[in-house]
């Protein structure tokens, strides 16, 4: 029997010192047919060129340009890919991220294992690493079964956990009626996973680390201007909620900020009764006394 397509999705921009690595553990996979289709951002440094000699080599890669025209950004690039998939399952990668060898081989036979409906989703544990994939270290957040709801998602989403976006393994049918909403820069995903179990996905998991997640501080999920993402999020979510939901989550998201402001009070506040920062003040005053300071 003829082993289902894969079509695995990588956006890059400007990844020519790591990407090579991102590939390599594609072609280690111990599931062999599954074609590669990655949408290069228009990137700056020899992405391509990196990007280009794979393909030479071996045929399942296939790499594009983002049309001129089209948006920046990573979801452009994601809804670029799912137009030239061909595969019955989707997987996303980011290009300095890794897949286990085994990621889509245990994948594809955990949703084979059922009754297919078009519905699946396979959800792998995951690891984090900062330089190789030697030294990764345990997950930033604990991955269970008992997650993956509507309700967690929407509500509990980087409070409790969030999902690395390689973690999942997609029936391609649940995108037929999804694209990525290229006007977000950051949270894209958060609103993939919203919708898609809005839309009653069938969730199974393995409780094994089959994505490798590189801790990257300069990566766009590592920005500090979380309230603007989170402003342009909701808006997004207004179309797609019902109003009783939004309220929720809208009331959700400002006692948290209002918990963390109070609690950066506190720690302000605490740290200016310290020894420290009195003698600090001290010093600056003398200095000023002295004409050394303004």
């Amino acid at each position: 029997m003829e082993l289902p397509l894969v079509s695995i999705i990588i956006p890059t921009y400007n990844r020519a010192a790591l990407i090579s690595e991102t590939l390599d553990s594609l072609v280690s996979q111990t599931y062999s047919n599954w074609e590669c289709i990655i949408v290069d951002d228009l990137s700056s440094d020899n992405t391509l060129q990196v990007v280009s000699e794979y393909c030479e080599k071996d045929g399942r890669f296939r790499v594009y340009k983002r049309p001129e025209e089209n948006k920046k950004g990573p979801s452009s690039c994601r809804n670029f890919g799912l137009e030239k998939a061909n595969g019955l399952f989707i997987q996303f990668l980011d290009s300095d991220d890794f897949l286990a060898p085994s990621k889509l081989e245990q994948s594809v036979h955990e949703i084979n294992s059922s009754h297919r409906t078009g519905k699946e989703i396979c959800i792998s544990n995951f690891q984090m690493f900062i330089l190789t994939a030697a030294d990764a270290t345990a997950p930033y957040c604990h991955l269970h079964s008992g997650l993956f709801t509507f309700e967690n998602i929407l509500y509990k989403w980087e409070e409790l956990f969030t999902i690395p976006i390689h973690c999942g393994f997609f029936s391609v049918e649940l995108f037929q009626d999804f694209r990525f909403p290229e006007e977000l820069q950051a949270k894209e995903d958060w609103i993939m996973w919203i919708t898609l179990s809005k839309n009653n996905a069938i969730v199974s998991f393995i409780d094994e680390p089959l994505a490798l997640y590189r801790k990257n501080p300069e990566s766009i999920t590592m920005k500090s201007d979380a309230l603007a993402d989170q402003i342009k999020v909701c808006h997004y979510l207004k179309n797609i909620l019902t109003e009783s939901q939004f309220d929720k989550l809208l009331f959700k998201i400002i006692s948290n900020y209002h918990k963390t402001n109070m609690e950066l009070k506190l720690k302000i506040e605490a740290m200016k009764k310290s020894y420290g920062y009195k003698l600090e003040r001290l010093i600056q005053k003398g200095f000023k006394r002295l004409g050394l300071l303004n």
